[in-house]
């Protein structure tokens, strides 16, 4: 019969579960370099821990072929809020995406500074649009950790498949506010962030998302141990 601790994984004896990081993908080059970024900074937190990254679109290994090696991983999407991928591409004991959380808001903090946006001015946070509500509610209540830290308006926008749409919500918020400052809502380059039209950086592979990463793997094996 097998015990809790051994159906956590399928390595030696006291080895710590695997972890198996989901990446959306992209075409192109830069967004795969930038989810390699964030999984070796995050395996760099996890000493020890198998730390494989694999791809839901666009990349190799495939999500489908990286769980058959290792079905009893810890999946831990890289993803900024819930959507079409959490739901249909990936399994239900998957870990919750990265977003919202307090950590982004550190991030997106690192970033606006980087891009000189001057304190006080009204924020844009642009994101991948889904039709899942729950994701867009992800997207919001982000937007609203931003707020709280950035002590300016800062309202939520979609690049796709979601109202308010970036063009239209940067036209609202310049009427209303004077000035405003479209920050990125992405892990990694690539079309989406190009059309979004961000003065800032991608997350990538900040210190603040590196950590959230590997705080969601030790959550994930504390379910999967009983005690989480």
């Amino acid at each position: 019969m097998t015990g809790p601790s051994e159906a956590l994984h399928a390595g030696p004896p006291g080895a710590p579960p695997p972890l198996l990081a989901v990446a959306h993908g992209s075409r192109e080059p830069e967004a795969a370099l930038a989810s390699e970024a964030l999984v070796e900074a995050a395996r760099r937190r996890l000493p020890g821990v198998d730390v494989t990254l694999a791809y839901i679109d666009f990349g190799s290994p495939s999500f489908a072929e990286a769980r058959r090696r290792q079905p009893h991983a810890v999946v831990v999407p890289l993803l900024l809020s819930r959507g079409t991928h959490t739901a249909r591409d990936l399994p239900p004991e998957a870990v919750r995406p990265l977003g919202p959380d307090p950590r982004l808001t550190t991030a997106l903090l690192g970033r606006i500074e980087q891009a000189g946006i001057a304190r006080g001015t009204a924020l844009l946070l642009a994101a991948s649009g889904t039709l899942d509500p729950g994701g867009l509610g992800d997207v919001a209540d982000q937007a609203r950790l931003l707020e709280q830290a950035w002590d300016a308006p800062v309202g939520a926008a979609f690049v796709t498949a979601a109202e308010p749409t970036v063009r239209a919500a940067r036209a609202a918020a310049l009427a209303e506010h004077g000035a405003v400052a479209v920050v990125g809502y992405f892990l990694a380059p690539g079309r989406l962030p190009r059309a979004s039209r961000a003065v800032t950086a991608p997350l990538g592979d900040h210190a603040e998302v590196a950590e959230l990463v590997a705080e969601r793997y030790r959550a994930g094996v504390s379910v999967l141990a009983g005690t989480g």
